[in-house]
């Protein structure tokens, strides 16, 4: 394989929240090796919040989405790379 691109787009669990999920190949910087780029985009399309406090909390509640399937995408193997 010399090449892939993904585009995903499905709503989340968590309700009214839209995941757009970009995977593809991209040119190692490293000799002999394989390199990804993984884009998460989580947005919002209705029931938007009106006050600062609910802005607020529906952030949260997006970055907590966008983690969750972060984590679900890569493995321990990635993480140690990561050095985590």
């Amino acid at each position: 394989m010399n090449n892939f691109a993904v585009n995903m787009q499905f709503p989340l669990a968590a309700g009214d929240l839209k995941l757009i999920l970009n995977v593809g190949s991209i040119p190692s910087p490293l000799v002999k090796m394989t390199s990804f780029l993984l884009d998460l985009d989580v947005s919002i399309e209705q029931n938007l919040p009106s006050t600062d406090e609910a802005i607020w909390a529906r952030i949260n509640e997006i970055r907590a989405q966008k983690n969750m399937v972060f984590e679900a995408a890569i493995t321990d193997k990635a993480r140690a790379l990561f050095g985590q």
